[in-house]
């Protein structure tokens, strides 16, 4: 199983009203989305729902095999804490925490 999950899943494929066409991961590029504003969804990116056994039964049932999580996507948002970028679950998001 592939999970891309990041920032790029607050908008959820629509930007000003506007559903954007396309792979939901590449909305800042196909969308013309400015930084700034697309920081704006970082600060939203609150997964309190995220239960990782959850995700593990759905795969195992799905017949898969292993799990890859795309971590830090091309948005440059990381799934992690780091001391070279605060743009991050961690230290950007309300979230505070790696899931």
């Amino acid at each position: 199983m592939f999970i891309h999950w990041g920032i790029y899943s607050v908008p959820a494929g629509k930007y000003n009203g506007e559903e954007i066409k396309g792979i939901g991961e590449w909305i800042m590029n196909t969308a013309k989305i400015p930084i700034p504003e697309y920081e704006k969804f970082g600060k939203q990116f609150n997964p309190v729902k995220f239960d990782a056994a959850e995700w593990v039964r759905i795969a195992k049932d799905a017949g898969m095999k292993y799990i890859v999580i795309t971590s830090k996507h091309h948005d440059g948002f990381s799934m992690w804490g780091s001391k070279v970028s605060k743009y991050n679950i961690v230290d950007f998001a309300p979230y505070g925490k790696i899931p």
